[in-house]
């Protein structure tokens, strides 16, 4: 930061943070981003007149976001001290255990953490939340289960309610293997966390025994993203070596996307029809393996569109014990002069409705028809 900011740490984050932003944003040479930096520039002020830390960076949080790229943002120091945990492997999930999204209806519970109070209770992925003992779930369900000691939801259709025991929960979400009839269904909740790669292989492994699946559900629905090498090492598995398309930055480098042979491990899923399914909180790289495995004619996609938030992002570590990530390049599928981020991916089986709150999955049963045929 500037030698006149360095003896005041607010001072020094917020200058650190628009230096980044000026070296390294992959949109940083539009006058949209200019425009937004003069927005900055006068909120700066208040951003380092806020009368607490944590009023400043919910402030500086706030101004970030106005980016509206879906990556690019600030996160607190004890957001960082959870976030390296979670790239170890652990994932601190004080409370009920679960990875969650926010819906109209109430709280997709995506995934559940192993050993969890969530997994005692009987929830599981799909259940929609509607209320904890604090009140019904909108707008702040997800702080209240924190310390929520009865929760209520719905399961297709059925309302459920059980007692809950919130406890500070360290572990991590699984990949799950089941099968449909002849079909293999593997859920993937995130790549958050280098354990992916191993569980990943765990449950092609388990697939298949005795023998593999005719066909192969990959199920990425309100799959947030994260390290793209876990998303590599899934791409591996699925598809031959080779480029399939290219990160461009801000100064129009482009850097060829590749997938490369991983030994070891299983790579039967190669050779079998596959899809890839997706909803409109798929996000990051869960985005980029489906739009890659389908530009490269490897995979149908079925369900809904995706939001487009597929920059490539690099973090910062900042004086105030914070992070700030900078999306610093877009994606472009092969031979496409659009990047992702601007189109999304347009499913070539789309599927209407709220999975989540449909009997039986729906989804996933006309996906699977649609591969057996």
């Amino acid at each position: 930061c500037p030698a006149e900011d360095r003896a005041d740490p607010r001072a020094c984050t917020v200058s650190a943070a628009r230096a980044a932003l000026v070296a390294r944003y992959v949109r940083g040479k539009t006058p949209a981003f200019a425009a937004w930096l003069a927005d900055f520039d006068a909120a700066r002020p208040a951003i380092l007149a806020a009368p607490t830390d944590d009023a400043y960076r919910l402030a500086l949080s706030r101004a970030l976001d106005t980016l509206g790229d879906g990556h690019t943002g600030y996160t607190s120091p004890a957001g960082v001290k959870a976030q390296d945990e979670l790239f170890r492997g652990v994932f601190p999930t004080p409370g009920a255990g679960i990875l969650s999204a926010l819906m109209p209806e109430g709280l997709l519970v995506t995934s559940v953490l192993r050993g969890s109070p969530a997994e005692a209770t009987g929830l599981r992925r799909g259940d929609l939340i509607q209320a904890t003992d604090a009140g019904p779930c909108h707008p702040r369900c997800a702080p209240a289960l924190r310390s929520a000691t009865r929760v209520a939801w719905a399961r297709g259709g059925t309302r459920m309610e059980a007692a809950i025991t919130p406890a500070p929960n360290r572990g991590y979400f699984p990949v799950s293997a089941a099968r449909i009839g002849d079909v293999g269904v593997i859920t993937i909740p995130h790549f958050l966390s280098p354990v992916l790669a191993r569980e990943i292989d765990a449950a092609l492994g388990a697939l298949s025994r005795p023998s593999p699946p005719r066909a192969l559900i990959i199920d990425l629905r309100s799959n947030p993203g994260g390290l793209v090498l876990m998303m590599r090492h899934l791409l591996s598995r699925l598809m031959p070596p080779g480029t399939y398309g290219r990160g461009v930055n801000r100064e129009g480098e482009a850097t060829p996307f590749t997938v490369v042979d991983i030994p070891g491990g299983p790579n039967w899923a190669r050779e079998v029809p596959l899809a890839v399914m997706v909803d409109t909180r798929t996000r990051s790289a869960g985005e980029l393996t489906a739009a890659i495995l389908q530009k490269a004619g490897r995979a149908i996609v079925a369900g809904s569109a995706t939001p487009g938030e597929t920059e490539t992002v690099w973090a910062f570590d900042l004086a105030d014990g914070g992070r700030i990530s900078v999306s610093i390049s877009d994606y472009f599928r092969q031979g496409e002069s659009l990047p992702l981020s601007a189109t999304g991916v347009r499913p070539d089986l789309p599927l209407r409705g709220a999975w989540y709150v449909l009997p039986g999955d729906p989804w996933i049963e006309r996906t699977a028809r649609a591969l057996e045929r």
